[in-house]
């Protein structure tokens, strides 16, 4: 029996991504499809490599083997490729079109093994067909991988990929031009295959740890984005407004015009008209805040029926303009929910101050007792922090 140690541990080391593919998939479940994706991959080219490894040289030449050995290597870079088609959204591949992608292609080497002639020039299709599938996957992928994934973090997988591509091309061509010595046959025992195999084990440790990068950078900025957005209504929340105006302690003085938004009679639109009517009231006065949103303004939803908006470099006028630009807008606003208008209003507190001189927490004490005053004067109206202003 053959026994080449080189391919074997290459085979062993992607067998072990496969299983480490699977294990992962059973744990994050909305990256399911992608993860099994990856986990085909390796089992493919591992599946695929371990004929060559364990075969008889006589055997795995023949026409057939060395078919099936290529058609799975071939599956193998299209579910790699796939895989990360499918990370970032963009059209895809099926199951049933990779298969049959890599079995026409395992036709056209049965064909050549079937001719004395032609049987030289496999392992240069096979290499040049790889190199094609990479570059193919880095000119679909590199657009929206600097967009999600800016600066050097895309070169550093990309240039590799492209060098990886290059490599496999310029091996195939020294192939079809110098014969064995450029490229031998995988089944020869030879430092060059092994120096082969160590370069493929360094690349795919490579392409597989930047898979597993980039998995968990993403997660990380959805559990961030999760732990500082209201995920009703897409604001930052209670914690965000905390993280950045309070837990972080100002050097240079920045005045901030702070409101307190409360929705009228929020309770009674609740029982009446139902929560789930409820939620797209407060989706609704949160897309009004969210299209106000600038670099200047941030908006913020505390719970419940209970929003915050910040104005930086702002004095109280301002931020009482903000504010009755917001409530005239609701005001304004019938909303239908199968046939029953809404008809919303709020109520505002504003307070302005220069920060550090005057805390965060006595800015938001303040707006938020100047929101009481708007509730109990009336609602639908605006009160300041320093007098009572009413722009009804």
């Amino acid at each position: 029996m053959q026994y080449h140690a080189h391919w074997l541990l290459l085979v062993t080391q992607l067998y072990l991504y496969a299983i480490a593919w699977l294990l992962s998939g059973t744990q994050l479940s909305g990256m399911g499809s992608q993860l099994r994706k990856h986990t085909i991959a390796s089992f493919c080219m591992a599946t695929g490599l371990l004929l060559l490894a364990m075969l008889p040289s006589s055997v795995m030449l023949t026409a057939f083997p060395y078919a099936v050995m290529a058609v799975l290597i071939v599956a193998g870079f299209l579910y790699g490729q796939s895989a990360y088609i499918e990370f970032f959204g963009l059209p895809n591949f099926s199951h049933r079109h990779i298969w049959l992608a890599s079995c026409f292609f395992g036709c056209g080497m049965l064909l050549l093994g079937l001719s004395d002639d032609y049987q030289p020039h496999r392992i240069s299709l096979l290499y040049t067909t790889l190199g094609m599938i990479t570059l193919r996957g880095l000119y679909i992928l590199h657009r929206p991988s600097l967009l999600e994934f800016p600066g050097m973090s895309t070169w550093l997988l990309h240039i590799p990929m492209a060098l990886f591509a290059i490599y496999l091309i310029l091996r195939a061509l020294g192939r079809l031009f110098l014969g064995e010595a450029a490229l031998p046959e995988l089944t020869v025992n030879s430092d060059l295959n092994v120096n082969q195999a160590i370069f493929y084990m360094v690349s795919a440790a490579f392409f597989n740890m930047m898979a597993i990068v980039r998995i968990g950078t993403r997660l990380t900025r959805q559990l961030h984005m999760l732990s500082h957005r209201d995920p009703l209504t897409g604001l930052r929340n209670r914690r965000s407004l905390t993280r950045s105006y309070i837990d972080k302690p100002r050097r240079h003085p920045l005045r901030v015009s702070v409101l307190f938004v409360d929705i009228d009679h929020f309770k009674t639109i609740n029982d009446t008209f139902g929560h789930h009517i409820g939620d797209e009231v407060l989706q609704h006065v949160g897309h009004q805040m969210m299209s106000r949103s600038t670099e200047r303004f941030r908006a913020f939803r505390l719970g419940g029926e209970e929003f915050a908006m910040v104005l930086r470099d702002s004095s109280l006028p301002e931020g009482l303009e903000l504010a009755e630009n917001l409530r005239q807008t609701l005001a304004s606003q019938t909303l239908d929910f199968d046939g029953r208008p809404i008809h919303i209003t709020a109520s505002f507190g504003v307070a302005s101050g220069t920060l550090p001189d005057i805390d965060m927490d006595s800015l938001l004490a303040a707006a938020d007792e100047a929101l009481y005053r708007a509730k109990h004067n009336g609602r639908n109206r605006i009160e300041a922090a320093t007098l009572a202003v009413s722009l009804v």
